[in-house]
């Protein structure tokens, strides 16, 4: 009867040894995932706060198709994922989002940039910085004058700056 308590216990130990292991194993990943979650969220928001951008102008060209705005980069966070930056147009029961154009001139429905003094880092629009945005709508029936029409720019971290403009 001794041996068997023995055995029983051994046998018991080794398998609550294991489990101790192999829980501890998945323990330590888990936490590492959440940890690193924590991390990417925490500078996400650190972003957030410190990205701040300003409308300084917008004018027409005297042909009417084409918006120039001058946009500037008051916060202390570089800008530079163009592609998922978005401009919005609207007015009053219309609205139309452009699509960003990498090019010079923009298309119907689209726009483009040019960074001013783009020496630092170039292609991005780092604190400081003023950048020109071209606006080329489809819908040039909807910009009459005396209307209230709003120009949205919203980074892809989520940050806005919204400007009323007359014709």
């Amino acid at each position: 009867m001794g041996l068997d308590t023995v055995l029983v216990v051994g046998i018991l130990t080794v398998g609550i040894v294991a489990m101790i292991l192999m829980f501890s194993g998945n323990f330590v990943k888990n936490m590492n995932t959440v940890f690193e979650s924590y991390k990417i969220m925490n500078d996400d928001q650190f972003d957030k706060l410190n990205t701040r951008i300003e409308i300084d102008d917008i004018k027409k060209d005297d042909i009417g198709y084409l918006i120039r705005i001058r946009l500037e980069n008051t916060g202390s966070v570089k800008i530079n994922d163009f592609d998922n930056m978005d401009v919005i147009i609207y007015g009053d029961g219309w609205i139309e989002r452009l699509r960003y154009n990498n090019g010079n001139v923009p298309n119907p429905g689209e726009w483009s940039k040019t960074i001013l003094k783009d020496v630092l880092n170039p292609g991005i629009l780092d604190p400081g910085e003023v950048m020109e945005i071209d606006l080329y709508p489809l819908h040039i029936s909807y910009l009459v004058p005396d209307a209230a029409t709003y120009i949205k720019i919203v980074t892809p971290n989520g940050i806005e700056a919204t400007e009323r403009f007359g014709l």
